[in-house]
């Protein structure tokens, strides 16, 4: 969806049907994270009181129901059979909990980094992370000591910038349920490392005064914070914004750069959540900000704002015919008061405000490319749970697809003639993964078709089970 495969096998070219499908769902469980996301969404919580209405427990209920056993029997048993494991150079962040942490392994680190992690090992960390958000409100004072605790465990090891940037790897890779909490872990980190003088001290410090010493200490501890406000950063920690900075234009180019509207409103999502995870950091734990960085975080802010105008675009697409065209759009509008404003060749606005690929921006009737026109399979599901106006994705192929660019005619290909390209919205379906077996097979892929027949049998006996 966003770049190259996540997910490779020990015989790829021949494990490509398997891989499709697997691939898609970690997109999926990707996007998922950054759209449920609380500050993201705008409808969290309603009302007040006793009686307030909580969205985004009911929407990560409503995923982890549709997807987590499916996904789990997919990715281990594909693990177990063709050897699936995360492509070179992928570098997903993790953090363990106590039911999630193996003996002897790191409590937090990058898949990237050895021993790293097996995808599934990976999946159960995605989705027992998710699964701890409370019923009755915001889950930002608990997620808050989980954040810290897996930073300091980077900062003991790699120091205070890897572990400020280990947070803004956990919020654009969608494991955060929300934003605050990881700004305030980063402030944490920046306050004590102003008054510490070592990664040792520093995790002392907020450790009640010593290192941990056995698993225990990590799993169970109250961080002694003081009250902190706005510090005079160390060179460590002034690196460390200044890496935050790097990483907000980095993803702006990023979504710029998006080539189907899956992966830009993915990366979209991310970026929101960045960029506000970058702006609270800076505020909340810098003494003196430059001229300079306030102006970057103004721009920040508007960047936040033009995301909060897409995503209501893309929501009303439905209904009143918004969508991306409605959101080009509003981008031509903020272009126009850039120039009016002095901006005579258009060229601050592209550089600062632009979210759109400029393919995109620039077209005047339609899309370049039909995977423009509806959002696909990598988040379909996860897009109508988090923004759909039903809560539930469609009962099969395209039945009820959003259509985003009005009137125009969809894909011709239906995902049932592919039952790859199906496997990656229904991966609990057992006839799927059988015919997959067969066509498989008929290719002389023993192995590959011996992993989907496996697959087929473990999804009917779920099926019949009624799970």
């Amino acid at each position: 969806m966003s770049g190259p495969a996540l997910l490779t096998a020990d015989e790829p070219e021949e494990a490509a049907p398997l891989l499709e499908p697997a691939n898609a769902l970690l997109d999926e469980l990707v996007a998922f994270g950054r759209f449920c996301r609380e500050d993201h969404a705008r409808e969290a919580g309603t009302g007040t009181g006793d009686g307030a209405v909580h969205r985004q427990p009911v929407r990560v209920r409503r995923y982890l129901a549709r997807r987590e056993i499916p996904v789990c029997v997919v990715t281990l048993t594909l693990q177990e059979t063709i050897g699936l494991r995360f492509a070179d150079g992928v570098r997903l962040p993790y953090r363990h909990n106590s039911a999630t942490w193996p003996a002897g392994q790191p409590l937090a680190g990058h898949t990237s980094v050895p021993p790293g992690q097996a995808p599934f090992g990976w999946l159960r960390t995605f989705f027992s992370h998710w699964a701890m958000i409370p019923d009755d409100g915001p889950a930002v004072e608990g997620e808050f000591h989980r954040l810290l605790r897996s930073a300091l465990w980077i900062c003991h090891t790699s120091g205070t910038r890897p572990a400020v940037e280990y947070l803004a790897d956990l919020v654009e890779s969608g494991q955060v349920v929300n934003s605050l909490s990881a700004a305030w872990a980063a402030h944490a980190l920046l306050a004590a490392d102003s008054r510490t003088g070592s990664p040792e001290e520093l995790v002392a410090s907020l450790m009640e005064g010593r290192l941990p010493r056995e698993p225990r200490d990590w799993l169970v501890f109250y961080p002694s914070l003081g009250d902190s406000g706005p510090v005079a950063l160390s060179r460590e920690g002034r690196a460390a914004v200044e890496s935050l900075v790097v990483r907000g234009w980095r993803l702006v180019d990023e979504t710029r750069a998006a080539p189907t509207l899956d992966a830009w409103l993915s990366r979209l999502a991310a970026l929101d959540g960045v960029l506000r995870f970058v702006r609270r950091t800076v505020t909340w734990s810098v003494a003196e900000v430059s001229l300079p960085l306030q102006a970057i975080l103004s721009q920040f802010e508007e960047l936040n704002a033009d995301i909060a105008a897409a995503v209501f675009s893309i929501e009303a697409g439905e209904s009143i015919g918004a969508g991306v065209p409605g959101f080009r759009e509003h981008q031509q509008g903020v272009e126009q008061i850039s120039r009016n404003s002095g901006d005579a060749t258009g060229g601050r606005f592209r550089r600062e405000r632009l979210l759109l690929p400029p393919s995109v921006y620039e077209t005047v009737d339609e899309p370049p490319w039909p995977d423009w026109s509806e959002p696909g399979r990598h988040i379909e599901v996860p897009w109508r749970i988090c923004h759909g106006r039903t809560e539930e994705p469609p009962p099969g192929p395209r039945a009820g697809r959003r259509r985003l660019f009005p009137g125009r005619r969809p894909r011709p290909a239906s995902v049932r003639e592919d039952p790859s390209r199906a496997l990656a919205l229904y991966p609990e379906d057992p006839r799927l993964w059988l015919t997959l077996h067969e066509r498989l097979r008929s290719a002389g892929h023993h192995r590959s078709a011996g992993a989907a027949r496996q697959l087929s049998e473990r999804m009917a006996r779920r099926a019949a089970a009624g799970g």
